[in-house]
């Protein structure tokens, strides 16, 4: 509270009067650093999944893995993003909190574009909401655990994560010919 009442330029009494108390302070981060996700996937899975341009499993898995790239350089490079992991891995250790940044409507709106790709006869996903689920946790999520630490996470390995996981969730739903 007091490293933002200086940031801010207020006093101390103005953030809790704002915010209330810590824990109130904490979930307005986390709800920003979601919003901030949401952007980001809604933005990401535009670019990169036009159903139209994509007419065969390569250029799927390309696509896939560019939004899983995406997706994963643009937030977990952030420095604001990896302050709120940082926030969020510190209140699980002090107070078990179970808050996290949200991925649900990332997951609902691959969700879609899966479904999409499902009707275009390219992917066989009976259960698309849970194809989005396991496709996010063959990447952005395995890429989180695999390295908790995300001020010292390397971009590098978080890109082959993403190459990895796509080509596993491929083999999983690719309709073959």
């Amino acid at each position: 509270m007091d490293a933002i009442a200086a940031e801010a330029e207020v006093s101390k009494a103005t953030v809790y009067d704002y915010f209330g108390d810590k824990q109130s302070l904490v979930q307005a981060i986390i709800d920003d650093a979601s919003d901030m996700l949401t952007v980001t996937a809604s933005a990401s899975i535009e670019e990169h999944l036009n159903a139209r341009a994509i007419t065969s499993n390569d250029e799927l898995a390309i696509a896939l893995t560019a939004l899983a790239i995406d997706v994963s350089e643009t937030v977990m490079g952030v420095s604001d993003y990896s302050a709120v992991a940082a926030l969020v891995s510190q209140q699980r250790w002090q107070s078990d909190s179970s808050e996290d940044v949200s991925i649900d409507v990332l997951v609902q709106m691959l969700a879609e574009a899966l479904e999409g790709f499902g009707d275009a006869g390219l992917l066989d996903v009976p259960d698309s909401q849970l194809a989005a689920s396991q496709f996010t946790a063959l990447t952005v999520l395995l890429a989180v655990h695999e390295q908790p630490d995300v001020m010292e996470m390397d971009m590098n390995r978080v890109r082959q994560t993403m190459i990895d996981g796509t080509a596993t969730f491929m083999r999983a739903f690719a309709v073959r010919g």
